[in-house]
């Protein structure tokens, strides 16, 4: 699964906040709020984030198994592809 920079900029905030990040979390990792919110809904489109709609956080979804098969997780692989797309 193909992946922008923003996008996985945005998953690895998510994994790493103690809790399920806001918006306004995730906007302190020098991303601008549109492109916060644009990207997290295609992140939900794909899959692979989901939302708490009555406090409106974030977190990866409960079914890894989306996660999993698509690699963004798989250290080696993901820092080799994004490797190859800057090289």
């Amino acid at each position: 699964m193909d992946v922008s920079k923003a996008q996985f900029t945005i998953l690895q905030g998510i994994v790493a906040h103690p809790d399920d990040p806001s918006v306004n979390d995730l906007s302190r990792m020098l991303l601008d709020l549109d492109t916060i919110q644009s990207e997290l809904h295609e992140l939900s489109r794909k899959g692979l984030v989901d939302t708490d709609t009555d406090i409106r956080r974030y977190r990866l979804v409960e079914d890894h198994t989306v996660i999993r098969e698509s690699g963004l997780f798989a250290a080696q692989e993901t820092l080799q592809h994004y490797f190859h797309k800057i090289g």
